[in-house]
């Protein structure tokens, strides 16, 4: 009745209580009950951020013993706020909602690596690496910092299981069938449509590990080894789930990379990117770039390559020619 009239602060209340009643040790549910589900749909799809913030704020505010009540709903509800804003780009706000030490950290990471690869003070190679090194926080550790709860993830069971495993949808009536407003609101639907999530796939977070993997290809030299083994890494992340995406990654790396030894089993088994060899060749394609560039726009630069050239070959032919002199001179 509550969702119904769009009271969905209050209904969120109620779904918690009932909520509470499957949690602690001795649960049968170990860990969630009938009534999460619920909850936790108020929480992530029908609620705006700011809405859940301040409710959570208002309920438990910063500094609350998370370790008394660790499976307390409202601390479930903590996480499910963080992943959203997580999601939403907002990462620094994001941090103090993980109350689990070790997923703050890899939050913390995620953040760091984030910033320094959107940074333009840096030098390419590190923000490749950066670029990189988010791409395999997003891929190792995406279901506790950007997955949903509910679909398409399902963070509610670690990812094991979703809908389709067990459950089928209820045969609805013809005539219930014709009328759009019989389960929600029009507020509710807005709501709902504005939340969903960008990618509707499984572990829809893998997308996003390989599109920080393709930014960070952009800043690699093309016919570098890192510059094969990120993409190689970007299509391993989803070549089974998404393989017309994994196959539009590899033939990025087809069009633009150098041939490499383990290219045969591209996408299935990939070495780690040597970042370090791909910083000095990225130095040596600058600086021979530069040079070919000022040889074509300017004549002097040209005239002057033209002569270093034709000194050098007049050298090498000196050289060679005095080589031979000298050894003719010892055979007599």
């Amino acid at each position: 009745m509550r969702v119904s009239r769009g009271d969905y602060i209050q209904a969120l209340d109620f779904f918690n209580a009932a909520a509470a009643q499957g949690w602690g040790p001795n649960s049968a549910y170990d860990g969630f009950s009938d009534y999460w589900g619920d909850a936790a749909y108020l929480a992530e799809r029908v609620l705006t951020i700011d809405e859940l913030r301040d409710y959570l704020n208002h309920k438990l505010p910063s500094g609350s013993d998370s370790s008394a009540a660790g499976r307390s709903e409202f601390f479930r509800l903590r996480g499910v706020l963080a992943r959203r804003l997580m999601r939403a780009g907002r990462r620094p706000a994001a941090i103090r909602y993980f109350d689990d030490p070790r997923v703050r950290s890899k939050a913390e990471q995620y953040n760091i690596a984030l910033n320094k690869a959107n940074s333009w003070w840096h030098l390419p190679p590190t923000r490749a690496e950066s670029w990189f090194r988010a791409a395999m926080l997003a891929r190792k550790n995406g279901m506790e910092l950007l997955g949903f709860e509910k679909e398409p993830d399902f963070a509610i069971w670690n990812g094991e299981l979703d809908w389709a495993d067990y459950y089928r949808p209820p045969v609805v009536p013809s005539d219930l069938q014709r009328s759009e407003n019989v389960y929600t609101s029009e507020d509710e639907r807005k709501r709902v449509a504005a939340s969903k999530p960008e990618r509707d796939v499984r572990f829809q977070y893998r997308l996003t590990a390989v599109d920080h993997a393709m930014k960070s290809a952009d800043f690699l030299p093309a016919r570098s080894q890192a510059f094969a083994a990120v993409l190689c890494d970007a299509t391993r992340w989803i070549i089974d789930r998404q393989p017309e995406r994994a196959g539009q990654v590899y033939q990025r790396y087809l069009h633009q990379g150098a041939h490499v030894a383990w290219g045969g089993n591209f996408g299935r088994t990939c070495p780690q990117p040597d970042f370090p060899a791909a910083s000095s060749w990225s130095v040596a394609s600058r600086r021979a770039s530069h040079l070919a560039r000022h040889a074509r726009t300017h004549p002097v630069y040209a005239a002057l390559s033209a002569a270093l050239v034709v000194a050098i070959l007049t050298l090498l032919v000196y050289a060679r020619a005095r080589r031979a002199v000298t050894f003719s001179r010892r055979r007599i």
